[in-house]
């Protein structure tokens, strides 16, 4: 009730002076003055009419998403695994290069051993990675020779300060899960991050190096066993020859 008279009010007030206002205007044209006055009166009614109880004038706020950890993310020790259990695959698969991508963070880099004809490491990102593994599996499909890639942690040297981990993890690498040798071994350095509550643990990083000849690298948790095998150990050249073309080795 008390916002239809202020209304109303307001449109008389306006109206006369919309009324003197025609009448000192000649050269636009016939104006209609109460016309003219009541629609300036309505619309400075609604601009300064007060709230009416119960109603809110401010923009209703978009709800915030739940926040989610993603189960890879949600320790150092998740993250580890899923590096690990993204590039394992089976003879007529490739790894997983969806979960790789939300492994890493987006502009993460990931640096292969070093092939013995190459004077330095390469720099990748996921799609990089992906390209030359398939090229690698492509090679190693027309030469009749094994595929399949399996990957597992042994040990483990990990340092971490706030929200910041580096850790020196030992690998090896079989073509079966239940192979008693593995046929490569060496050490990924991975750092990473706590990304904020819905991204979690990711890494920034990762830098693979492939075993020395004669022994596995040592890390701060190894249990000293000697990766050295007859044969490949004796022959360094037959060694990084077999290396640098087994299709594990890109990873």
């Amino acid at each position: 009730m008390r916002r239809r008279v202020f209304l109303a009010l307001v449109c008389l007030c306006l109206c006369a002076s919309g009324t003197a206002t025609a009448q000192s205007v000649t050269a636009r044209g016939p104006i209609n003055p109460v016309g003219a006055g009541i629609q300036a009166g309505v619309a400075l009614a609604e601009t300064f009419a007060p709230t009416p109880k119960g109603r809110d004038p401010r923009p209703t706020p978009t709800p915030r998403p739940v926040d989610v950890v993603r189960p890879d993310g949600s320790s150092v020790d998740a993250i580890i695994a899923a590096l690990y259990e993204c590039v394992s695959h089976g003879p007529e698969y490739e790894p997983d290069w969806t979960r790789m991508r939300n492994v890493f963070i987006p502009v993460g880099m990931i640096v292969p051993p070093r092939r013995p004809p190459e004077e330095a490491f390469t720099v990748l990102d996921v799609d990089g990675l992906r390209e030359r593994v398939q090229k690698a599996l492509a090679a190693a499909k027309q030469k009749g020779e094994p595929t399949a890639f399996f990957e597992k942690e042994v040990a483990r040297r990990l340092d971490c300060f706030g929200n910041v981990c580096q850790a020196f993890s030992t690998y090896e690498s079989r073509r079966a899960p239940l192979d008693q040798k593995p046929f490569d071994t060496g050490v990924t350095a991975s750092n990473s991050s706590m990304t904020g509550s819905v991204g979690g643990w990711r890494p920034s990083s990762g830098i693979r190096n492939a075993a020395e000849i004669r022994s596995r690298p040592s890390t701060g948790q190894s249990n000293g066993r000697r990766a050295s095998r007859q044969g490949l150990a004796k022959n360094p050249a037959r060694r990084a020859a077999s290396r640098a073309e087994s299709p594990g080795s890109v990873l």
